[in-house]
Order: structure tokens, then C-alpha cells, then sequence
């Protein structure tokens, strides 16, 4: 028995068994465990999927005119895909879109609480207060985390503080800060207007634009404004909110608007 387990057409059976065990276990991890959520039923997937890329070098350089090729092709307005361990449902028409995202928004809305964000860049030991403030806190098991509401997770604190931000952007509500939005809109248009020249110089409207939406939450908050598109802590804010908004996948303006 010894010899037959040490002859080298053993090790060679064993060696091969070792290594079809290998490629089965990696067969099987990228089928089931590879992508981070598995196939969709019932939502079509474009084929021709590579193994590891997924549809990844498929889409090419301009992801949004390949999505539309594909939807034209196998008449999907929704299909689903993978770029690399990703998957990704594609809304390809304004109906399919207005279902997922409008109709069923409560459960297609991904707020996840991050590690890093919400547990240590936002941690505080405060217990905060349900009001209409930058801060909004969402209790975990070990402490509390405080970020805007465009970037809390999704909970009962954050839809309480959304309702009580939305009372005071109704129709009689926003009739009564006419005058601060007149003043703001009236800001933005002259410093277009005089920085630009008379719209000879070329100038980037953006900063003028965001300085509204800035604006109008830090009077509604603190009474208090910018006078200057070149303010250094202006555009230290603009700067910080833009990073945490790509970082979280909202824009920029909703994270503004929302805090």
C-alpha cells in the first residue's frame, strides 16, 4: 500500500485532483459569490458577459449611446448587466424610470450607512435633537453618527427630519421667504453680469449658482450669507460638500438643499 500512495503516477492523480479542485471552487465562487448581488430574476441580462469583466469592456468608452444600442436591439426599457463584481439595472425609458424611481422610490432608495463616514468622519458622543440644522444623527451600537440629512442613512430619524424640512418649503412657506430668495436670485444675476463684464470675459456660472442653494440654507439655519463668490470659506464648503456628495452618490445640490 505505502509504495502504491508514493508511486509517482499517485502524486501525478493526486496533483490532478488537487487542481480540478482548485478550478471547480473557482468556478463556483465566480458564479455565485464573485458579483455582489446575484442575478436578478425576472429583469433580462445582455449577453455575451465576460467571466471576470462582465459586460465591462462591452459598454466601450461612452456607456450611456451603448446602453441605448442595446435597449434598441433587444427591446428592453429595463436590463441588467455587470461591470466586473458590480451588477447594474439599466432604466432605458422615461416610464421604466418613473416606475422604479418615483412609484416604488421607498424601495429603491440606497442610503447604506458607511463605516468610515457615518461611524468616524461624522462620529460625535452628542445626542442630537430633531430639528432643522446641518446636523442630523442616527444612533448605531457603539455611538452616534452625525451627518446632513442628503447624506444620513435612510431611518426614522432622517424621514422625521425630512418631514419637518418639508414643511417649510409649501406654498405659504416659500411665499414668506420671497424677499430672501429675491435677494439671492437678484445677487446671483449682478455678479454674473458685473463679474462677466457685460458678458465679455468669460466666467464659470457654477460657483454663482451653488452660492444660491448655500445661501438660502444658511439663512434659513443661521441668518447669515456670502456677499462673495471669492469667499475662502464659500468655497471651502462647495469644495468639502461636493467630495462628501460624489463619496455618497448624491448631487450636490440635494446634499446643499437637504442639510
Amino acid at each position: 500500500m505505502m509504495e502504491t500512495i508514493s508511486s509517482p503516477a499517485s502524486w501525478t492523480n493526486l496533483l490532478y485532483l488537487a487542481f480540478t479542485a482548485v478550478v471547480v471552487s473557482s468556478l463556483i465562487y465566480i458564479k455565485f459569490f464573485y458579483v455582489d448581488i446575484p442575478r436578478i430574476d425576472g429583469i433580462p441580462e445582455i449577453p455575451g458577459a465576460d467571466l471576470l469583466a462582465g459586460h465591462f469592456y462591452n459598454l466601450g468608452k461612452d456607456h450611456a449611446s451603448k446602453a441605448e444600442l442595446w435597449s434598441s436591439k433587444y427591446n428592453w426599457p429595463v436590463f441588467q448587466l455587470r461591470m466586473g463584481r458590480r451588477r447594474a439595472i439599466v432604466l432605458n425609458s422615461f416610464d421604466s424610470a418613473r416606475e422604479w424611481i418615483v412609484k416604488n422610490q421607498s424601495a429603491t432608495l440606497d442610503r447604506p450607512w458607511f463605516y468610515t463616514f457615518h461611524g468616524v468622519l461624522s462620529k460625535t458622543s452628542g445626542i442630537c435633537e430633531t430639528q432643522v440644522s446641518v446636523v442630523s444623527c442616527s444612533r448605531t451600537n457603539k455611538s452616534a453618527a452625525a451627518a446632513t440629512i442628503g447624506t444620513s442613512p435612510w431611518n426614522d430619524q432622517t424621514k422625521k427630519q425630512r418631514r419637518i424640512v418639508g414643511s417649510f418649503t409649501t406654498g405659504p412657506a416659500i411665499t414668506k421667504l420671497q424677499p430672501m430668495l429675491d435677494l439671492e436670485t437678484c445677487a446671483m444675476i449682478s455678479g454674473v453680469y458685473y463679474d462677466s463684464n457685460n458678458g465679455t470675459e468669460p466666467i464659470l456660472p457654477h460657483v454663482y449658482q451653488k452660492r444660491v442653494a448655500l445661501n438660502i440654507m444658511t439663512m434659513f439655519c443661521y441668518n447669515t450669507r456670502f456677499s462673495s463668490v471669492w469667499d475662502p470659506l464659500l468655497l471651502q464648503i462647495l469644495k468639502d460638500a461636493t467630495t462628501i456628495a460624489r463619496c455618497v452618490s448624491v448631487p450636490f445640490e440635494c446634499s446643499v438643499l437637504n442639510s
